[in-house]
């Protein structure tokens, strides 16, 4: 029921909450209108931040894409860029290169690209916005964090609409805070409305990704492979993306495609265990190989193969007490625990027997864990690997696992993976939740305790309760960050060790449930598909009809 008290963006966004599809002939007048005025305009106007990772990047040139495709608008895009923060994956052009087939960075300030009906595609840097010629209707972005900069006023467009992604609008409360994370539709003037505030199920809305986008062309493999010049080591990255997806094309690989862990890095190498623990009780019931395609740059996750290589050593060598594994294990946690005066050796070996007796089975099925690193770390450099990746992939036995540490790979191509992988992706960020969630594909998303989020998994599709499910979900992708052995070596207080392969249990019952069309887990995520890809469930369609009743 609307309440009357409500404002008439909250009342449309209640009506679209509550349908499967926008049926109403006025509303989609409206929107057909709007998108005619975006379509007729000579400029639109996009913002991409400068923050230190890649989401707001990615998000901002997906809506871009989004409205080009929506509208066939045929204009100019301009695209205007901060360069604040230079991490792993490099300075904002260098991150746009990875999100444009065809873009150099060292060019970009002179670059014209294409997207579809779009043929003038350019890019500003935000220090130049000043040069912005005249005024325009309309500006967008897909993510920024300065609330205190009017981006209205300094990209010249009349209505700018900031989309946060998936989760991201804070409460209100935060709202003098500088970098308080709302969506917002702004002004020159600075008149602002925030969706959140009518409509605080705003924030639960994902971005939608079509089904038709999520592929890659043989002209992006090739770009990347093969012609461009000013990356050869994401040529080398790219040239092994492309084996594994051969490999998955042709062979039936499984690919289970793990990014975010380096926001978790102190927890690194048990994550990998967990990881690749979690996937050999999944082969245990559903043999055949995968392949875990990490996407972190290996020089942000040092640690990832510190337990994970002695404990594939033991299984090699057919160590059924897992002495490499042990030896490192007590390295790893001797010195850091005795300092506290709370190392129990005696606690260490039950633990390591615990799960030598547990991985029994998948010894006796001659399961084996094969390491292939991209990444030298003596010369700090990416490596072409894609013939070791195709030999283990050759040789592989349907109870292998391949953990295959890639590094970064351009945006369709990562898109890709997290959208036909038929293990459930492991990721951190909010962008690639929007894709997971709206495209119906089941995912484990671990969050950081900082952002605040508790469980990212959707619990109501319209009239639809799905909470017990959203529920396991969680606690299942939990495990892959909450499974810490210092808990279970402590002299004191020391969880109990047969709970550690327990509570792994539960993110392979969740994965091998997600693969079972019979299940309630399947079914959940096909739900969440059919209806986060209505458009009226799409945050930017709702941001653009806030724009609608506004103006």
């Amino acid at each position: 029921m609307i309440s009357p008290a409500m404002t008439p963006f909250g009342q449309l966004m209640q009506v679209f909450a509550a349908s499967r599809k926008l049926e109403d002939p006025l509303i989609r007048r409206s929107v057909d209108d709007l998108l005619g005025a975006i379509r007729r305009e000579r400029e639109l106007r996009f913002f991409v931040d400068g923050t230190p990772n890649c989401g707001h990047q990615a998000a901002t040139i997906h809506i871009m894409k989004r409205i080009i495709s929506m509208t066939g608008f045929a204009g100019r895009v301009t695209i205007v860029y901060a360069d604040i923060h230079q991490g792993t994956l490099g300075r904002t052009p260098d991150k746009l290169a990875l999100l444009f087939t065809g873009l150099v960075p060292a060019r970009i300030d002179t670059s014209i690209l294409e997207y579809e009906t779009c043929k003038d595609i350019r890019f500003l840097d935000y220090d130049n916005r000043d040069s912005l010629a005249g005024h325009v209707q309309f500006g967008f972005t897909g993510g920024a964090d300065d609330m205190t900069i009017n981006f209205a006023a300094d990209l010249k467009v009349n209505y700018f609409l900031r989309i946060q992604p998936y989760l991201w609008d804070d409460d209100s409360s935060k709202k003098q805070d500088r970098f308080y994370q709302s969506s917002r539709l702004e002004t020159p003037a600075g008149r602002f409305f925030y969706p959140v505030d009518d409509y605080p199920p705003f924030r639960n809305l994902p971005c939608k990704f079509s089904k038709t986008v999520c592929a890659v062309s043989e002209a992006t493999w090739n770009w990347y492979a093969r012609d461009q010049n000013f990356d050869p080591q994401l040529k080398r990255r790219t040239n092994n993306a492309r084996t594994l997806y051969q490999a998955q094309q042709q062979a039936g690989l499984r690919i289970w495609p793990v990014y975010g862990l380096h926001q978790f890095r102190e927890h690194a190498a048990e994550m990998a265990m967990n990881l690749a623990l979690t996937g050999l009780q999944v082969q245990r019931e559903t043999p055949g190989p995968v392949a875990v395609l990490v996407l972190m740059p290996p020089s942000e996750i040092p640690e990832f193969l510190q337990l994970l290589a002695p404990f594939a050593r033991d299984l090699a060598e057919a160590n059924n007490d897992l002495q490499s594994f042990s030896a490192a294990l007590t390295a790893r946690y001797e010195d850091q625990l005795r300092a506290e005066g709370a190392f129990s050796r005696e606690h260490l070996d039950v633990f390591v027997a615990q799960i030598a007796n547990q991985i029994q089975p998948c010894v006796r099925a001659k399961a084996s864990v094969t390491l292939l690193s991209g990444y030298d770390t003596q010369t700090a450099s990416y490596l072409d690997i894609s013939g070791m990746l195709s030999e283990a992939v050759n040789g592989a036995g349907p109870n292998s696992l391949i953990v295959a540490l890639i590094g970064p790979v351009p945006g369709e191509i990562y898109n890709y993976f997290y959208s036909t992988s038929s293990m459930p992706g492991v990721f951190e960020g909010q962008h690639t939740s929007s894709l997971a969630i709206s495209m119906g594909r089941p995912f484990l998303q671990i969050p950081r305790e900082v952002t605040g989020i508790r469980n990212p998994y959707p619990a109501t599709v319209a009239s639809d309760d799905f909470s017990t499910i959203a529920s396991t979900a969680n606690a299942a992708a939990s495990q892959l960050r909450d499974q810490q052995y210092e808990a279970y070596l402590r002299r004191t207080n020391a969880a109990e060790p047969r709970e550690y392969m327990a509570q792994l249990r539960k993110t392979a019952e969740f994965i091998l449930q997600a693969q079972d069309p019979e299940s309630s887990i399947y079914r959940y995520f096909q739900a969440l598909g059919d209806y986060f890809q209505e458009d009226i469930h799409d945050k930017l369609f709702a941001g653009l009809m806030a724009q609608v009743l506004s103006t």
